[in-house]
Formats: C-alpha cells, structure tokens, sequence
C-alpha cells in the first residue's frame, strides 16, 4: 500500500458533513414508532417501498411539525425515505 492517509481517505464517506442535530431528531421520529408498532416493524411485510413513498409524499406536502411527534414533518420524510431505500435494497428473490 503506498500514499499517505490523506489520499487514503479521500474516497470514504465524509460523515462529518452530517447534521447531528437532524439524525438525532431522525432517532426521535423512529423512537416513536417503535414505542407505536413495534421494533423495526417497518421491515416487516405487507409494508414494502411504496408504502414508504406514499407516506413521505404525504410528509412532503406539509410543513411545520408533525401532529403526533411534534418533529418537523421533513424529519419524517427523510425517515421515510431510508425506509422507502431499505425495502428497495432488501426485496426478498421470490421463485417463479
């Protein structure tokens, strides 16, 4: 291996570009479902992408805080949006 760490680095993630303060409040929507539905219930079938997608549309097109959490509707979304990601990348291969 040669070159120094610097170069070494260049083509990680850059995590520090992250909001903490967004993914702590990411955390607090995802909290609360859990206390709701269960632990990662969002994995579970019948839920599947498009579930995902309707509901961060729905968050979409409003603003300010989410009635039940009290956390900015764009919180829900981008939770929404992992979920949405997840069940895209981890559809079971079914048999035909």
């Amino acid at each position: 291996m040669s070159g120094t760490k610097d170069a070494q680095t260049i083509s990680k993630p850059a995590m520090r570009h992250l909001e903490g303060e967004f993914m702590l409040l990411m955390g607090e929507v995802l909290k609360h479902g859990q206390d709701k539905y269960g632990a990662e219930n969002w994995k579970q079938p019948p839920l599947n992408d498009q579930d995902y997608k309707d509901a961060r549309l729905r968050h979409a097109f409003k603003s300010g805080a989410d009635d039940d959490t009290g956390i900015d509707h764009l919180v829900h979304e981008a939770c929404n949006c992992m979920m949405e990601w997840w069940h895209k990348n981890n559809k079971k291969q079914t048999l035909l």
